[in-house]
């Protein structure tokens, strides 16, 4: 420590001031990989899943509240991908059913039981079969692997989650007026152009060098127990306590069990490289043709319960993606280290 000139107070070394600097610019570039990733996850689970802007539940308190808690989240599956050296497909579904079971089980509660669906059904949907399956791997694992591969792929896969959007979001036309094609259009490409400035401030703020520090990991432990203390567990008691520790624990299991068989670095470090800006036009097929499917069933009066077909093909795919996912992360053995992604 130095004094000040004119002896009125005191300031830090040069040398403390840097390197608190660096440690501020660091915890705000971490907070922002959190805040990037948590909205592609608000992009695949909220936006696509409600299909369009509610006026009564998404007003912008609403919205920056869910960003924050998927923003948590996507810092506690960040760590788990970094940690666990999670690579993969299979892997990341484990990383995809901890984030759905954070979100449904700890946060919303909808794990044990919504909308009709009787628990245990609910462990799987919308855990397993939405946030595992759809906005794990289809949009965090696909299309940011998408991105980097090829213009093709990016149009093949953004084609593929915007067919299943507009399909989807017939079932909500079932539920409520459809509106006007300018609010849906408006609400999608929206959404999608905030998607892909997320996509690109993971690269910018350089994802694959995330390092946490020990009381940024406290921290994130301490909110999720003190919540599912005091809100899920108080809520549902015993079978809160005898369904979701226990899968946490076997998804721990199984990620540590991959970080030992890995020896390939994690998604983070393969996905930091920056993908030339028109390779990211494609994404745009996804509000395209969902808007496309959503207007023309809304001018021609067509309704179909495409949430019953939805439910019928995710959920078991959703369970059996997971049981397959452990069971292949168990089985596996070391394999010889590859570059690029598969």
């Amino acid at each position: 420590m130095t004094e000040m000139s004119g002896g009125t107070g005191r300031r830090l070394a040069p040398g403390v001031a840097s390197l608190w600097r660096g440690r501020l610019r660091g915890f705000c570039r971490r907070i922002g990989i959190a805040l990037a990733a948590g909205y592609i996850l608000v992009f695949f689970a909220e936006r696509m899943f409600w299909s369009r802007w509610r006026p009564d539940d998404d007003n912008v308190g609403a919205f920056l509240a869910t960003w924050f808690v998927y923003s948590i989240a996507a810092e506690i599956c960040l760590i788990a991908i970094r940690d666990y050296r999670v690579r993969g497909i299979w892997p990341m579904f484990l990383v995809g059913a901890l984030l759905g079971w954070l979100i449904e089980g700890v946060f919303t509660m909808t794990f044990f039981g919504a909308d009709g669906i009787p628990f245990p059904l609910t462990i799987a949907w919308t855990g397993l079969s939405w946030h595992a399956l759809i906005v794990v791997v289809a949009g965090w694992y696909g299309l940011q692997t998408a991105l980097l591969h090829s213009f093709a792929r990016t149009a093949l896969l953004s084609a593929t989650l915007g067919l299943f959007w507009g399909g989807w979001s017939i079932f909500w036309d079932r539920q409520s007026s459809p509106g006007s094609a300018e609010v849906f259009i408006a609400h999608s490409f929206t959404a999608t152009i905030a998607l892909i400035l997320a996509f690109r401030t993971l690269h910018v703020l350089r994802c694959g060098d995330l390092r946490p520090t020990r009381s940024e990991r406290t921290a994130l432990a301490i909110v999720v127990f003190l919540y599912f203390v005091g809100v899920t567990l108080a809520r549902f008691n015993w079978i809160a306590l005898v369904t979701l520790p226990p899968l946490f624990a076997l998804i721990y299991l199984a990620l540590r069990r991959n970080a030992t068989d890995e020896t390939r670095p994690d998604f983070l470090v393969a996905i930091d490289a920056p993908f030339p800006w028109i390779r990211a036009l494609p994404i745009f097929l996804i509000p395209a043709l969902a808007s496309l499917i959503h207007e023309g069933c809304r001018i021609g009066d067509l309704s179909a319960p495409t949430n019953i077909v939805v439910f019928a093909i995710t959920l078991p795919a959703g369970f059996g993606g997971f049981v397959f996912s452990l069971w292949r992360v168990f089985r596996r053995r070391a394999e010889v280290a590859s570059s690029g992604i598969r």
